[in-house]
Protein backbone atom coordinates (compact mmCIF):
# COMPACT_ATOMS: atom_id res chain seq x y z
CA UNK A 1 0.00 0.00 0.00
CA UNK A 2 1.39 3.37 -1.02
CA UNK A 3 0.71 6.79 0.44
CA UNK A 4 -0.04 9.95 -1.49
CA UNK A 5 -0.76 13.53 -0.48
CA UNK A 6 -4.35 14.80 -0.60
CA UNK A 7 -4.61 17.33 -3.43
CA UNK A 8 -6.66 19.68 -1.27
CA UNK A 9 -5.22 19.63 2.28
CA UNK A 10 -1.88 17.80 1.86
CA UNK A 11 -2.63 14.99 4.36
CA UNK A 12 -1.09 11.58 3.66
CA UNK A 13 -3.71 9.08 2.46
CA UNK A 14 -3.50 5.59 1.00
CA UNK A 15 -3.74 5.14 -2.73
CA UNK A 16 -6.81 2.92 -2.27
CA UNK A 17 -8.78 5.54 -0.33
CA UNK A 18 -11.51 7.25 -2.36
CA UNK A 19 -11.67 10.35 -0.16
CA UNK A 20 -9.46 12.16 2.34
CA UNK A 21 -10.43 11.37 5.97
CA UNK A 22 -9.31 14.88 7.08
CA UNK A 23 -11.05 17.17 4.50
CA UNK A 24 -13.35 14.81 2.60
CA UNK A 25 -11.86 15.65 -0.83
CA UNK A 26 -12.71 12.96 -3.37
CA UNK A 27 -9.46 11.79 -4.94
CA UNK A 28 -8.91 12.54 -8.61
CA UNK A 29 -12.58 13.12 -9.27
CA UNK A 30 -12.33 16.81 -10.14
CA UNK A 31 -9.48 16.23 -12.52
CA UNK A 32 -11.35 13.43 -14.31
CA UNK A 33 -14.48 15.58 -14.68
CA UNK A 34 -12.39 18.42 -16.12
CA UNK A 35 -10.69 16.05 -18.57
CA UNK A 36 -14.05 14.57 -19.55
CA UNK A 37 -15.57 18.02 -20.10
CA UNK A 38 -12.59 19.12 -22.21
CA UNK A 39 -12.77 15.96 -24.29
CA UNK A 40 -16.51 16.46 -24.86
CA UNK A 41 -15.99 20.10 -25.88
CA UNK A 42 -13.25 19.17 -28.37
CA UNK A 43 -15.41 16.38 -29.80
CA UNK A 44 -18.48 18.61 -30.17
CA UNK A 45 -16.35 21.39 -31.67
CA UNK A 46 -14.94 18.99 -34.26
CA UNK A 47 -18.44 17.83 -35.19
CA UNK A 48 -19.65 21.43 -35.53
CA UNK A 49 -16.62 22.33 -37.66
CA UNK A 50 -17.26 19.38 -39.97
CA UNK A 51 -20.95 20.16 -40.20
CA UNK A 52 -20.49 23.84 -41.05
CA UNK A 53 -17.41 23.85 -43.21
CA UNK A 54 -16.34 20.43 -44.46
CA UNK A 55 -19.70 18.97 -45.38
CA UNK A 56 -20.84 22.09 -47.23
CA UNK A 57 -19.16 23.69 -50.21
CA UNK A 58 -21.98 26.22 -50.34
CA UNK A 59 -21.24 29.36 -48.32
CA UNK A 60 -24.91 30.39 -48.39
CA UNK A 61 -25.87 27.13 -46.72
CA UNK A 62 -23.29 27.75 -44.02
CA UNK A 63 -24.79 31.20 -43.34
CA UNK A 64 -28.31 29.77 -43.21
CA UNK A 65 -27.23 27.02 -40.80
CA UNK A 66 -25.60 29.65 -38.57
CA UNK A 67 -28.81 31.71 -38.72
CA UNK A 68 -30.86 28.72 -37.58
CA UNK A 69 -28.57 28.04 -34.64
CA UNK A 70 -27.89 31.62 -33.56
CA UNK A 71 -31.37 32.92 -34.47
CA UNK A 72 -30.05 36.04 -36.19
CA UNK A 73 -31.48 37.31 -39.49
CA UNK A 74 -29.47 36.75 -42.63
CA UNK A 75 -28.80 40.26 -44.01
CA UNK A 76 -29.03 40.53 -47.79
CA UNK A 77 -28.70 44.33 -47.99
CA UNK A 78 -27.98 46.91 -45.30
CA UNK A 79 -27.41 50.33 -46.87
CA UNK A 80 -27.47 53.81 -45.42
CA UNK A 81 -27.77 57.16 -47.21
CA UNK A 82 -28.83 55.73 -50.57
CA UNK A 83 -29.57 58.66 -52.89
CA UNK A 84 -32.41 58.36 -55.39
CA UNK A 85 -32.38 61.33 -57.74
CA UNK A 86 -35.66 62.82 -58.97
CA UNK A 87 -36.96 61.03 -62.09
CA UNK A 88 -34.70 58.05 -61.34
CA UNK A 89 -34.93 54.76 -59.50
CA UNK A 90 -32.53 52.40 -57.70
CA UNK A 91 -32.79 48.65 -58.08
CA UNK A 92 -31.44 45.83 -55.92
CA UNK A 93 -31.54 42.18 -56.93
CA UNK A 94 -32.48 39.51 -54.37
CA UNK A 95 -31.67 35.88 -55.24
CA UNK A 96 -33.32 33.17 -53.17
CA UNK A 97 -32.39 29.51 -53.62
CA UNK A 98 -35.16 28.40 -51.27
CA UNK A 99 -38.50 29.86 -50.14
CA UNK A 100 -37.95 32.37 -47.34
CA UNK A 101 -39.65 34.86 -45.05
CA UNK A 102 -38.25 38.12 -46.44
CA UNK A 103 -38.31 41.46 -44.60
CA UNK A 104 -37.82 44.93 -46.08
CA UNK A 105 -37.14 47.75 -43.63
CA UNK A 106 -36.69 51.21 -45.09
CA UNK A 107 -36.87 54.81 -43.99
CA UNK A 108 -36.77 58.02 -46.02
CA UNK A 109 -34.30 60.21 -44.11
CA UNK A 110 -34.83 63.29 -46.25
CA UNK A 111 -36.40 64.35 -49.51
CA UNK A 112 -39.64 63.23 -51.11
CA UNK A 113 -41.47 60.00 -50.45
CA UNK A 114 -40.76 57.23 -52.95
CA UNK A 115 -42.54 54.14 -54.23
CA UNK A 116 -41.03 50.85 -53.14
CA UNK A 117 -41.84 47.99 -55.49
CA UNK A 118 -40.99 44.34 -54.95
CA UNK A 119 -41.08 42.44 -58.25
CA UNK A 120 -40.37 38.97 -59.49
CA UNK A 121 -38.09 38.87 -62.56
CA UNK A 122 -40.89 38.78 -65.13
CA UNK A 123 -42.78 41.74 -63.72
CA UNK A 124 -39.58 43.70 -63.14
CA UNK A 125 -38.89 43.32 -66.88
CA UNK A 126 -42.38 44.59 -67.71
CA UNK A 127 -42.04 47.53 -65.30
CA UNK A 128 -38.61 48.43 -66.70
CA UNK A 129 -39.94 48.26 -70.27
CA UNK A 130 -42.79 50.61 -69.35
CA UNK A 131 -40.34 52.90 -67.55
CA UNK A 132 -37.97 53.16 -70.53
CA UNK A 133 -40.77 53.66 -73.07
CA UNK A 134 -42.95 55.88 -70.84
CA UNK A 135 -45.93 53.61 -71.42
CA UNK A 136 -48.56 52.19 -69.13
CA UNK A 137 -47.09 48.70 -69.32
CA UNK A 138 -49.12 46.20 -67.26
CA UNK A 139 -47.13 44.68 -64.39
CA UNK A 140 -47.79 43.17 -61.00
CA UNK A 141 -45.80 43.84 -57.85
CA UNK A 142 -45.83 41.83 -54.65
CA UNK A 143 -48.05 44.05 -52.51
CA UNK A 144 -47.00 42.50 -49.18
CA UNK A 145 -43.44 43.82 -49.70
CA UNK A 146 -44.26 47.03 -51.61
CA UNK A 147 -45.31 50.42 -50.24
CA UNK A 148 -46.07 53.90 -51.45
CA UNK A 149 -45.64 57.40 -50.03
CA UNK A 150 -44.56 56.55 -46.48
CA UNK A 151 -41.59 57.64 -44.35
CA UNK A 152 -40.79 54.31 -42.70
CA UNK A 153 -42.00 50.76 -43.31
CA UNK A 154 -41.11 47.27 -42.15
CA UNK A 155 -42.82 44.58 -44.19
CA UNK A 156 -42.41 40.81 -44.16
CA UNK A 157 -43.76 38.15 -46.46
CA UNK A 158 -42.91 34.57 -47.47
CA UNK A 159 -41.74 34.28 -51.08
CA UNK A 160 -40.73 31.35 -53.24
CA UNK A 161 -37.24 30.65 -54.51
CA UNK A 162 -36.31 32.89 -57.43
CA UNK A 163 -34.86 36.23 -58.46
CA UNK A 164 -36.58 39.36 -57.22
CA UNK A 165 -35.99 43.09 -57.40
CA UNK A 166 -36.48 45.82 -54.81
CA UNK A 167 -37.07 49.16 -56.57
CA UNK A 168 -36.91 52.59 -54.92
CA UNK A 169 -38.75 54.79 -57.44
CA UNK A 170 -38.51 58.59 -57.31
CA UNK A 171 -40.41 59.15 -60.57
CA UNK A 172 -43.96 60.11 -61.42
CA UNK A 173 -44.66 56.73 -63.06
CA UNK A 174 -45.83 55.11 -59.82
CA UNK A 175 -48.54 56.18 -57.35
CA UNK A 176 -46.18 58.66 -55.63
CA UNK A 177 -44.64 61.57 -57.53
CA UNK A 178 -41.80 63.90 -56.54
CA UNK A 179 -42.79 67.56 -56.01
CA UNK A 180 -43.28 69.60 -59.18
CA UNK A 181 -41.02 72.41 -57.97
CA UNK A 182 -38.40 72.31 -60.76
CA UNK A 183 -35.73 71.19 -58.30
CA UNK A 184 -33.82 67.93 -58.23
CA UNK A 185 -35.62 66.46 -55.21
CA UNK A 186 -33.30 63.72 -53.97
CA UNK A 187 -34.64 61.05 -51.62
CA UNK A 188 -32.11 59.80 -49.05
CA UNK A 189 -32.99 56.30 -47.85
CA UNK A 190 -31.72 53.79 -45.30
CA UNK A 191 -32.82 50.23 -45.94
CA UNK A 192 -32.32 46.60 -45.02
CA UNK A 193 -33.45 43.44 -46.74
CA UNK A 194 -33.08 40.28 -44.69
CA UNK A 195 -34.49 36.82 -44.31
Amino acid sequence: MAFKECEKCGALITDTTTSCPRCGNKRGRGKKRWELALTAMVFLGAIAWLWFFQLSDNQQLVKENLKKIVGQPLIIYDHQDVQVMEDHYRQYQVKLKDPAELTIDYAVKSGPHVDVFFFNSKNYGLWKKGFSQFTDQEYEYIAELSSFSVDHVIKSHRVDAGIYYVIFDNTSLGPTSPPADFKNDIAIIDFKVYR
